[in-house]
C-alpha cells in the first residue's frame, strides 16, 4: 500500500495545475486571431465602372462615372484614360463618393485624338479607376472623346469639311474657301478664322501678303510675308507706320462690313500696301459734321483747312495712305491716334528731355473710336488735358497747329519757293502755330485753368517736324507773324536749309 500524500501537499499541486491550465487558455485566446489571419486572407476590393455619362464628350467637358469602391473626397480617386497604342493619361476626380465620380476630360487627351488631314476627330478611349488599388482591367470602349469646342465653330461640320464636303464654302468666315485653306502649300485650318491665334484673320493675312507681293504673283506662303501660320501682329510689313494688328483692327471695324467673297481681295486696310483699296474719307464731307459738333465742344468755328486729313486728301495726284485716313471721322488721322501725337508714349519717345505732367493720367485716343471719353465731343475737337486748347490745335500735326477765332484761313506758297507751303492767319492777329504736348495742361499756357500752381512742368514750345519744317517770319496783310512751312516735294531730299 502506497504511502498517503499529505492534504496540504495535494492542495498545492492542484493549485499549480489550475494555474498552468489558465495560462494555456489565455495564450490560446491571444494567439488565435493571428493564427486565423495566416490561415484565411481578406478578399481584396477593386474599384469598377458600371456606367459613363455622357459616352461621347469633348475635351474640357465633365464626365459622370458610376460604379463602386471609390474613395470619398476630392482628388482621392484617379481616372485613367487609355487609347489603344498610346500611353495612359491619369486624372484626379473633382468629386468622388463611394459609387460616383465626376472628372473633367483633360486637354492632354487632345494630343492623342485621331486626325483626318490634320483635323482632330472623335476617338475611342478605355477607362480604369484607381482607388487604393487599380481596377482589374480597362473597360471596353466606354467613351468617345472629341476636340474641344471652339467659339463660333461647328466642329462636327468642320470634320465633314475636312472630308471634302462643301469645298467652296467658308465655314469659319475668314474669306478663304474651305478648299483654298486645305490646298495651300502650308495648309490653314478651315474651321477657325485665325489659325495662328495672333488676333488677325487668315483671309486678311492671305490677301495682305498678296498685296505686299504685288498680287500679280501667287500667294507667298512663307516668311517674311503676312502669314496665317506665324504670330506677326506686331510687325509693319508695308511701312506705313501702322502695325499689322492695327490695320486689321481698322479693316475689321470699318472695312469688313462692306467686304464680300466677290471683292475680298480689295482690302480697304491692308498691311501689304501703304495705300489700300478704296477711297479715303472725304474732307469736304467730314467738315460739316465737325462744324456741327463744334458748339458741343465749346467752339464757334472749325477752320476750313482743318488739317487732320493729310496731303492725300487735298492733292488728288497722290494716293491716300492708310495712316493718313481718318477711319472714325473724328478729325484726327489713323497714325496720330494709333502711334503718333495722340499717344502719350510718342511724346516721351520724341522729347525725352521734356518732363511728363505728373499729377494725373490722360486717355490715349483710338482710331476706331471717335469719342473715347464719351462726352459727345469728337476727339479732334476735344481737349485731352482740359487746358482749353483742343487736340487738333495742340497735337502738332502740320495741317492743324493753329488756335484762332477768325472765320477763315488762307493757304499760301512762298514766292520763289513753290515747293514750300503753309497756312497764314487770315484774321491777321499775329497768332503763331503751336506744336506742343496735348497731354500737358501747362503747355502752351502755364496759366491754363488746369495747370498745377505748384509744379513747374512746362517746356519751350517744340515742333515734331524739325527734320522737314521751318518756322519763318513773314509779313501778311501788313503784319509780321511766325509761320511753320513744309517742303511739299518730299520726293526731293531736303538739305536742311530753310527759305529766307
Amino acid at each position: 500500500m502506497a504511502p498517503r500524500v499529505p492534504f496540504a501537499a495535494r492542495l498545492s499541486l492542484t493549485t499549480a495545475l489550475l494555474a498552468l491550465l489558465a495560462l494555456a487558455l489565455a495564450c490560446a485566446v491571444t494567439v488565435s486571431p493571428a493564427d486565423a489571419a495566416t490561415k484565411k486572407k481578406a478578399t481584396p476590393v477593386f474599384p469598377s465602372i458600371s456606367k459613363v455619362t455622357p459616352d461621347r464628350a469633348r475635351v474640357g467637358e465633365t464626365l459622370t462615372i458610376r460604379g463602386k469602391n471609390y474613395l470619398v473626397g476630392k482628388g482621392r480617386t484617379t481616372v485613367v484614360f487609355k487609347r489603344d497604342g498610346k500611353k495612359p493619361i491619369f486624372v484626379k476626380a473633382t468629386i468622388s463618393t463611394k459609387t460616383m465620380l465626376k472628372v473633367v476630360v483633360p486637354k492632354s487627351l487632345a494630343t492623342q485624338l485621331a486626325t483626318l488631314d490634320g483635323y482632330p476627330l472623335f476617338t475611342k478611349f478605355r477607362l480604369r479607376i484607381g482607388a487604393k488599388r487599380f481596377g482589374k482591367k480597362y473597360t471596353a470602349n466606354k467613351l468617345s472623346v472629341g476636340p474641344e469646342t471652339q467659339a463660333d465653330v461647328d466642329v462636327d461640320a468642320c470634320a465633314k469639311v475636312r472630308t471634302g464636303t462643301d469645298p467652296d464654302g467658308d465655314l469659319d468666315g475668314d474669306f478663304l474657301t474651305n478648299v483654298e485653306e486645305l490646298k495651300l502649300p502650308n495648309p490653314l485650318n478651315p474651321c477657325t478664322a485665325d489659325t495662328d491665334g495672333d488676333t488677325m484673320g487668315d483671309g486678311w493675312e492671305y490677301f495682305s501678303a498678296k498685296d505686299l507681293n504685288q498680287r500679280a504673283v501667287p500667294y507667298p506662303g512663307k516668311r517674311p510675308f503676312p502669314n496665317g501660320l506665324q504670330v506677326d501682329n506686331g510687325l509693319d510689313f508695308d511701312g506705313d507706320g501702322l502695325r499689322a494688328e492695327q490695320e486689321y483692327k481698322l479693316w475689321n471695324s470699318f472695312g469688313r462690313p462692306f467686304q464680300t467673297m466677290a471683292d475680298r481681295d480689295q482690302l480697304l486696310y491692308s498691311d501689304g500696301t501703304q495705300a489700300s483699296s478704296g477711297p479715303g474719307p472725304n474732307q469736304l464731307a467730314d467738315l460739316p459734321t465737325l462744324q456741327a459738333n463744334a458748339a458741343a465742344c465749346g467752339y464757334t468755328i472749325v477752320p476750313p483747312n482743318f488739317g487732320y486729313l493729310g496731303l492725300g486728301y487735298v492733292d488728288t495726284t497722290r494716293p491716300v495712305e492708310d495712316d493718313e485716313k481718318d477711319a472714325d471721322h473724328d478729325g484726327l488721322n489713323n497714325w496720330a491716334e494709333s502711334n503718333g501725337w495722340m499717344q502719350t508714349a510718342w511724346w516721351v519717345k520724341i522729347f525725352p528731355n521734356e518732363p511728363q505732367y505728373p499729377l494725373r493720367n490722360f486717355a490715349d485716343l483710338d482710331p476706331v473710336d471717335s469719342d473715347v471719353d464719351g462726352d459727345g465731343c469728337l476727339d479732334g475737337l476735344d481737349d485731352q488735358d482740359a487746358d482749353d486748347f483742343p487736340n487738333w490745335t495742340e497735337h502738332g500735326e502740320h495741317y492743324s497747329t493753329w488756335r484762332d477765332n477768325s472765320t477763315q484761313w488762307t493757304g499760301f506758297v512762298l514766292a520763289g519757293f513753290p515747293s514750300w507751303y503753309g497756312w497764314a492767319d487770315a484774321g491777321n492777329d499775329g497768332t503763331v502755330p503751336y506744336a506742343v504736348n496735348p497731354f500737358n495742361p501747362c503747355l502752351p499756357d502755364s496759366d491754363s485753368r488746369t495747370c498745377s500752381k505748384y509744379v513747374a512742368n512746362w517746356a519751350p514750345f517744340t515742333d515734331p517736324y524739325k527734320i522737314a519744317g521751318c518756322q519763318i517770319s513773314i509779313t501778311y496783310r501788313g503784319k509780321a507773324t511766325g509761320v511753320w512751312v513744309w517742303n511739299r516735294e518730299d520726293r526731293i531730299p531736303w538739305d536742311g536749309a530753310c527759305p529766307p
